[in-house]
């Protein structure tokens, strides 16, 4: 059997170590993660300098905005066997079942005025079931604002992906609407709706096994 190779993005303001728990239900896998911490270049200047550190054949495994990120990078890496998208939108902000384009920009300027209010804001929509110490921890440090802004960027519409995709969405997700399930459809991925909420990869990562690719 070959041994799988797995390149995992984080959400926006998240470190990878969210990517942990399921991680380590995959030990016969090789692991590589990319970072746009405190990235302070365009959104296209990041894709042409991380489409060149993917291995060859890997799969790409995308939380949140990390799922909108592994898409784009597999339109222009052809040799990316499969992307899994996790808690992703097609877009962030707009016509529903997106977010309310003015809630998307009352938070977006709220995070500049007020970044410390903003981050409570935003642990709440991401778990409410778990304390903001325990999140906190697993959350960057620094002005994350300007991938903040990639969110609003990003609408994959139109994107065109050869390998096979997989979006899994959570029930019960305050930041990304269930119907967006029908909206990944269209663009022809495939897509999965469980039990959970925003912090499913690491709350509930057993539920997300199955879904994860192999090269079997």
């Amino acid at each position: 059997m070959t041994r799988p190779t797995y390149v995992w993005i984080s959400g926006w303001q998240f470190r990878s170590a969210v990517f942990a728990p399921l991680q380590q239900r995959l030990p016969e896998a090789d692991h590589h993660s990319l970072c746009y911490a405190q990235e302070s270049g365009s959104l296209a200047y990041w894709l042409e300098t991380q489409r060149d550190r993917i291995p060859q054949h890997a799969h790409l495994i995308g939380w949140s905005l990390g799922g909108m990120l592994a898409v784009l990078l597999a339109e222009q890496r052809p040799d990316v066997c499969s992307v899994l998208a996790l808690c992703a939108s097609v877009r962030f902000a707009g016509p529903a079942p997106a977010m309310a384009p003015e809630q998307a920009e009352a938070f977006r300027q709220r995070y500049r005025q007020h970044p410390e209010s903003a981050r409570r804001r935003f642990l709440q929509w991401v778990s409410e079931s778990m304390p903001a110490q325990a999140l906190g921890d697993l959350m960057l440090e620094g002005d994350q604002s300007n991938s903040l802004d990639w969110l609003y960027q990003i609408d994959l519409a139109n994107s065109w992906v050869t390998c096979p995709v997989r979006a899994v969405l959570a029930e019960d997700d305050a930041l990304i609407n269930p119907a967006m399930a029908r909206i990944w459809m269209s663009i022809g991925a495939h897509a999965t709706l469980l039990p959970g909420a925003h912090d499913l990869p690491w709350r509930h990562p057993e539920r997300l096994l199955q879904w994860v690719p192999s090269d079997e």
